[in-house]
């Protein structure tokens, strides 16, 4: 990727905007922030004058009003990341209009991914490389995750992905859950371990579960059009499928 991509942060929030020039400034790839905005009135006037942005991060809520409100005003033909606290029915509408979307507070995992989603869109070069890995990829055969090393006190042990019943994060660690229900923490990130293992048999329920299929012992509808799941073993606190994943979640329960 020859050329850096520009970036124009859209954040009312100056903790937030500074969370997000952080994470961006650790990725891997070339990146300018051009510029940063804290209203739809600065965003409508910035983005009429300047024609250079290739990317905007932003927040669904100013204060002054919605992202969409910039929408209605500016005609946007730039791509969009939206960012945002609330997981409510607005999601859908933001969605049709952008990238990707992330939920604060903002996680570089996510973030970095999509950035990469940008790139593979957007940047010719980079969709050339990946098509490339992936033909790399398919000659060499590619083989999901089969077993993972952790730690347990001063030992070394091997799991079996049959021997798994649910992945979650917590307190910035990744667990690693057995049948038996023994937790053992894993180094690497959720979207890590969701890009690894086989997704015929572990789904992405939410932003911080992967559960098996054999670990669902009874579902029920939740409000919000949403489902609320009983796992074993055990889970300490509400497993709910988030309304976005539902759709999927059913059809890979049919699969």
């Amino acid at each position: 990727m020859s050329k850096p991509i520009k970036i124009l942060i859209v954040e009312d929030e100056l903790l937030a905007a500074k969370r997000l020039e952080r994470i961006i400034s650790e990725l891997p790839y070339l990146i300018e922030i051009i510029d940063k905005s804290h209203s739809v009135a600065s965003t409508v006037k910035y983005l009429k004058t300047n024609p250079e942005v290739d990317l905007l991060l932003m927040d669904i809520k100013l204060g002054d009003g919605l992202s969409l409100d910039i929408l209605e005003q500016v005609d946007i033909n730039k791509p969009i990341i939206f960012t945002t606290a609330f997981d409510d029915y607005t999601l859908k509408a933001f969605k049709l209009h952008s990238v990707d979307y992330l939920l604060k507070p903002i996680d570089s995992d996510e973030l970095a991914e999509a950035i990469k989603k940008y790139i593979h869109i957007y940047r010719n070069e980079e969709k050339e490389t990946t098509d490339l890995k992936k033909l790399i990829t398919k000659i060499n055969g590619f083989r999901f995750k089969e077993r993972f090393l952790v730690k347990s006190g001063n030992h070394l042990i091997v799991i079996q992905m049959k021997d798994i019943s649910y992945f979650f994060t917590s307190d910035g660690y990744t667990h690693l859950v057995t049948n038996q229900g023994k937790k053992h923490i894993i180094d690497d990130s959720i979207e890590t371990v969701q890009k690894e293992i086989d997704p015929q048999h572990f789904f992405r329920i939410n932003r911080s579960m992967l559960i098996s299929l054999s670990s669902i012992k009874k579902m029920e509808q939740y409000f919000n059009s949403r489902y609320i799941l009983s796992l074993e073993p055990i889970f300490q606190d509400q497993v709910i499928v988030s309304r976005e994943r539902v759709k999927e979640f059913k059809e890979w329960l049919e699969k």
